[in-house]
């Protein structure tokens, strides 16, 4: 195969990659603290809104020409109810229980998200020209899904603790600069298969040193015994 050949492939290759959707990996006090908007919310239906493309194509038998319109989507549009919010100025301003919409892209490539009507959802987002968005970069659960510390955190926990940061490591070695020492919780993503860490703890300022810290409630511990037990390993 010629140098000319293998550089198409390569940049097929890069392209195809580069259309498709990738997030890094971030706590759950995190993604509230960075987030734009944070709320639960009721879904009630799903809208999908189309582009029109035109195009002029000539007919083989009368060799006239004549417009072609072809629809696609683009955007995933959910028509929801805000039951509560928790953080940002562009839900503050609605009141609960009014209706409002989120937007999200139509595919999944594009980092579009789907959600289940009439489902409870906590999602954050940000938002754009005064339209709220969401993505699959966001934080986007079913509301029963999450874990009493997670439901504790955006009520009050995780606003409090937004200067606390959490820096995720993926061995058992993490150096921290000179200038985040005692602002940060390390979280050890590959050795906290069962994202204990995540569920069920989050990143506080102790009150006796000023340092931040992991809080530990009997959740955590009960998770982090049963992974200890099953796998052998640290906390």
């Amino acid at each position: 195969m010629s140098i000319m050949g293998i550089l198409v492939i390569l940049l097929v290759v890069a392209v195809d990659y580069s259309s498709a959707c990738s997030c890094l990996q971030s706590h759950k006090q995190e993604h509230f603290c960075s987030a734009e908007f944070v709320a639960k919310v009721h879904v009630k239906k799903e809208e999908i809104v189309y582009k029109k493309q035109e195009q002029v194509v000539k007919d083989e038998k009368t060799e006239k020409n004549t417009t072609k319109v072809d629809r696609y989507p683009i955007l995933r549009k959910y028509h929801l109810k805000i039951t509560k919010f928790f953080k940002g100025k562009e839900v503050e301003q609605l009141p609960n229980n009014s209706l409002t919409y989120v937007q999200t892209s139509y595919y999944d490539s594009t980092c579009g998200v789907q959600l289940k009507p009439r489902t409870k959802y906590l999602i954050s987002g940000f938002s754009q020209d005064g339209v709220l968005q969401i993505n699959t970069c966001s934080w986007v659960e079913p509301w029963n899904s999450l874990t009493v510390r997670e439901k504790k955190g955006v009520q009050y926990l995780y606003k409090k603790n937004c200067d606390c940061k959490v820096v995720i490591s993926h061995g058992p070695m993490l150096i921290e600069s000179a200038s985040d020492v005692g602002k940060t919780c390390s979280w050890n993503v590959w050795t906290d298969t069962d994202q204990c860490y995540d569920h069920h703890s989050l990143c506080v300022r102790d009150i006796n040193t000023g340092d931040c810290r992991w809080s530990k409630d009997k959740y955590f511990k009960r998770c982090i015994k049963a992974q200890q037990n099953r796998w052998g390993m640290e906390p």
